[in-house]
């Protein structure tokens, strides 16, 4: 059996681009969906530091992951990077340790 793999993204908006990132990333988990392997998705925010976007997705396993990376929905997604981010984003990669 493989493990689900998570995957904790932080992406930091442009002051005149909050609202157009927050945009994007609703779009993107709602597209997400359908990708086959898709467990979960979960978007917040920094609340201290408000152009801060958290992204939380779980999928089914890390071949699962990999063929999102390829699809349009996510080369859309990340074509918009530049124009939206202030500085680079960090993405952490990660497998339970343990089962619940």
């Amino acid at each position: 059996m493989t493990a689900e793999f998570d995957i904790t993204t932080i992406l930091t908006a442009k002051a005149d681009q909050q609202e157009a990132l927050q945009q994007a990333l609703l779009h993107y988990a709602d597209q997400s969906k359908t990708e086959e392997g898709y467990l979960a998705f979960h978007i917040g925010y920094d609340k201290s530091q408000p152009p801060r976007f958290i992204l939380n997705e779980r999928w089914q396993d890390h071949a699962a992951f990999l063929a999102n990376e390829k699809s349009d929905i996510f080369q859309d997604f990340a074509s918009m990077f530049k124009r939206f981010l202030e500085k680079p984003l960090l993405s952490v990669f990660s497998v339970p340790l343990m089962e619940d």
